[in-house]
């Protein structure tokens, strides 16, 4: 677990929660849900700038494509999901997000603590529905996806070329997280 910002670390835990199946059903009578483990950040406290994040330690990634189910469950402040990425440090990384709230998806890029303009489309985003985040990367080119439907152009920065991936919330929202693959080359040790 990380934390960027101020206010009480995330509360990081494995829960069941019903989801669609990793397979289409096969016929009108198969169930459409299933309950499965699932990542879910439970912590509301309601600090305004506070973005717990969960990173996956066991890599450093370069190249890659991810992509992610996520549910916005609750939050009175902020009701957000996201995917961070890159990530060096809780000063140094970006990210994608989607907000029921504020009715979007956004790319940021957080350098020494100090997050970029906004970069992305207004969208509707229902709250305890699934839906998906992905991102790819291959140099500095970075392609961003919300529901499978491309988001935005591609963008370009060289900001940051490898780090570590992982999921973020802010503020108060309660978000669940699950069904994650990420496609990857590895980076060979000089």
């Amino acid at each position: 677990a990380a934390l960027a910002g101020g206010g009480r670390p995330g509360e990081w835990k494995t829960i069941m929660d019903e989801v669609p199946p990793l397979l289409a059903p096969l016929s009108p009578q198969a169930p459409v849900v299933t309950r499965r483990a699932v990542v879910a950040q439970t912590s509301t406290d309601p600090t305004d700038e506070r973005f717990p994040m969960l990173i996956y330690d066991g890599e450093t990634f370069g190249d890659f494509r991810l992509r992610m189910s996520f549910k916005i469950v609750s939050g009175v402040k902020e009701q957000m999901a996201g995917i961070v990425f890159r990530y060096a440090n809780p000063s140094n990384f970006y990210v994608l997000r989607a907000s029921a709230l504020g009715h979007n998806a956004r790319f940021y890029k957080v350098v020494d603590g100090l997050r970029s303009d906004p970069i992305g489309p207004q969208l509707e985003i229902s709250t305890n529905v699934w839906h998906t985040l992905a991102v790819e990367c291959r140099g500095n080119r970075i392609l961003c996806w919300f529901d499978d439907k491309l988001l935005m152009p591609a963008l370009h920065d060289s900001t940051f070329t490898a780090g570590k991936i992982g999921f973020w919330t802010k503020s108060d929202a309660v978000s669940y997280f699950g069904d994650t693959t990420i496609n990857y080359t590895p980076r060979v040790p000089r």
